[in-house]
């Protein structure tokens, strides 16, 4: 029932991640995340031709580094699936997800490009990522895009972001505290102060949409949804040129 979406959770979710816990998976991702950078760019100086298959090497990599340390300590510590939030939300949260993930994408993207208006800031950088990407093949591009930017890359991300970070500050603090917090983290690690506005809403709405249905799945549809709108128009404006 829409009832059911609605409904508030307790105050303050079973505890899945001790100060150590957290520490030592933030820790495991940051050194894992380097190393991966460090060899693709070492990669990328030795065969600069190889492209495509250095920035498809890297996001393996990279999904990774972010999922695995936080599947590895789910099974030393024998934190069951639904412990951690991994289970179906229903139907009804499917949809809103869905709703929720498109309005993310144009609010997230006018409060950006008004937030890059007033500071003057460029916004190619974020295509240039996407173009860095591509491979000579239109379908292996397509291919690659949509499954590893549009879903393996928010499924892990959400692991960690939500699943981790947002996770352990609200077994400590408010929500208000905890989403923010985590958000401003989120948006932060992207590296990207044109998009900060964006990344910043995606990283609130995610976290809310956690807290509310107790599903790690809800968040991911919403990223899933969110990356899937900004590849299709990458893509779509690449045909066009």
């Amino acid at each position: 029932m829409v009832g059911n979406i609605v409904e508030i959770r307790q105050a303050r979710p079973e505890e899945v991640w001790s100060e150590r816990d957290a520490l030592w998976i933030i820790l495991s991702v940051a050194l894992l995340f380097l190393v991966f950078v460090g060899v693709a760019v070492l990669a990328g100086l030795v065969f600069p031709e190889a492209g495509f298959g250095v920035a498809f090497t890297l996001t393996t990599a990279n999904i990774l580094a972010i999922g695995g340390p936080v599947l590895y300590l789910l099974w030393r510590k024998k934190i069951s699936a639904e412990q951690f939030g991994l289970v179906w939300p229903g139907w009804l949260w499917l949809l809103l997800c869905m709703l929720l993930g498109t309005l993310v994408t144009f609010l997230g993207a006018y409060l950006s490009m008004l937030w890059s208006e007033v500071l003057g800031l460029n916004t190619e950088p974020i295509a240039e990522i996407f173009s860095q990407e591509e491979s000579d093949n239109i379908w292996l591009t397509v291919l690659y895009f949509k499954v590893f930017v549009v879903l393996l890359i928010p499924v892990a991300e959400e692991l960690f972001f939500r699943g981790v970070i947002f996770r352990y500050l609200r077994q400590r603090q408010t929500f208000l505290i905890s989403a923010t917090l985590s958000a401003l983290f989120f948006a932060a690690v992207h590296l990207s102060l044109a998009a900060m506005p964006f990344l910043i809403l995606l990283g609130l709405v995610t976290a809310w949409v956690f807290e509310r249905s107790g599903s790690l799945l809800a968040p991911a549809v919403v990223h899933v949804v969110v990356n899937n709108m900004a590849v299709n128009l990458y893509l779509f404006n690449s045909l066009l040129q």
